[in-house]
């Protein structure tokens, strides 16, 4: 299964895994570079784990990128 054409069934290409991928895919369409995204991305995975839902770690993330 693909979101934004990002595998979120495990590891994709590049490494991140599927929730990593989502996060990375749901700051891209608000506009945030691949970059900024992934480095936002592992900082929420970081801080909450993969226990948390999509929606905390999208905000997790946002709040990295504001931090800058």
């Amino acid at each position: 299964m693909t979101a934004a054409g990002v595998s979120v069934a495990g590891p994709n290409a590049l490494g991140a895994t599927a929730g990593e991928g989502e996060i990375v895919a749901a700051l891209q369409a608000l506009g945030y570079s691949l970059g900024e995204a992934r480095e936002a991305s592992r900082a929420a995975m970081a801080d909450l784990g993969v226990g948390s839902t999509l929606e905390e770690r999208v905000k997790a993330a946002l709040r990295t990128l504001l931090r800058d």
